[in-house]
Parts: structure tokens; C-alpha cells; sequence
């Protein structure tokens, strides 16, 4: 039981750290469930935990390095709330846009 509220606030970090990066949560959110699931199920036990959290972590990972290819530069700090944001994330957790953010960033 423990697990699955864990595993319930990984996937709504990784939520919210795509959608910082501009890209639609809920692919992630699929693919780290698909992919716990696919371990916890078809795994004898004492692998099946290393291995479902090991699967949820490379699609952290895969949201973390190959989406948002576009970078800012530099990092920056939101005018609103004064919040220091990395390169790789075009919205502030204020909710204020970079305006150098993509148009489908900008537009959503």
C-alpha cells in the first residue's frame, strides 16, 4: 500500500517536471504506470521491486534529458515571484511563461 502512494508522488513530479519542460504530462504519467506495473507483474518478487522502480526512474530520466531541447542559455529568475528557474524550464511554479519559451509553451 505504502508503494503505490509512493509511487503515486513520483509520478506527480514527473508530471509536474514535464510540464515545466513544455511537454504534455501525460505520456510520462502512462509510461511510468505501464512500466511499474509491467515489472511488479511479470517479475519473481525480490526483483520486481528493483526493477519497477529502476523502469519509472529511466522514464524520469527520459523526461529529464531528451525533451525540452530547446535551453533559455542561462538560468533565470522569474519577475514575479523572484524564483530561480534552470535553462530547460519555460514555465515559473508562480505560473508565469518565459517569453523566450516556444509558442506551444507560451500558447497552452
Amino acid at each position: 500500500m505504502i508503494e503505490i502512494v509512493i509511487l503515486i508522488g513520483v509520478i506527480l513530479g514527473i508530471s509536474a517536471r514535464a510540464k515545466k519542460r513544455g511537454v504534455r504530462s501525460a505520456w510520462p504519467i502512462i509510461a511510468a504506470v505501464l512500466a511499474w506495473m509491467a515489472f511488479v507483474v511479470f517479475t519473481p518478487w525480490p526483483y520486481s521491486l528493483f526493477l519497477s522502480w529502476g523502469a519509472v526512474g529511466v522514464v524520469a530520466l527520459i523526461v529529464e534529458l531528451t525533451h525540452g531541447a530547446k535551453r533559455l542559455g542561462d538560468v533565470w529568475q522569474c519577475p514575479e515571484c523572484r524564483l530561480y528557474n534552470d535553462e530547460a524550464t519555460f514555465i515559473c511554479g508562480c505560473g508565469y511563461r518565459h517569453p523566450e519559451a516556444p509558442a506551444s509553451v507560451r500558447a497552452a
